[in-house]
């Protein structure tokens, strides 16, 4: 189940009985003593447990949403680059 707009993934939950549940669904429930196993940012993941509820809390998640699309942004612009400099690379090579 991706949180899409907070960017952190539940890849699975262990339960204190020892069972696993890996990829759980939006329908899966979370209960008292589960381990959730999460991926995500860690600036984003150690605010979880200071996530205010109402007005503050959305203010804090929209915060996290806008730090997450800068760093998305800037790995594409990266890559882009990367990807550019590579095919100018390899057509100077053919040039040679």
């Amino acid at each position: 189940m991706a949180a899409v707009l907070t960017f952190l993934l539940i890849l699975g939950i262990k339960r204190p009985d020892g069972r696993f549940v890996g990829a759980p669904t939006k329908d899966t429930r979370v209960k008292v003593d589960d381990v959730i196993i999460i991926y995500g940012r860690e600036e984003t993941i150690e605010q979880l447990g200071d996530r205010r509820a109402g007005w503050e809390g959305e203010r804090q998640h929209q915060e996290s949403v806008s730090k997450q699309r800068e760093v998305i942004e800037k790995q594409e612009e990266e890559e882009a680059a990367a990807a550019e400099k590579k095919e100018e690379m390899e057509a100077k090579n053919k040039q040679q």
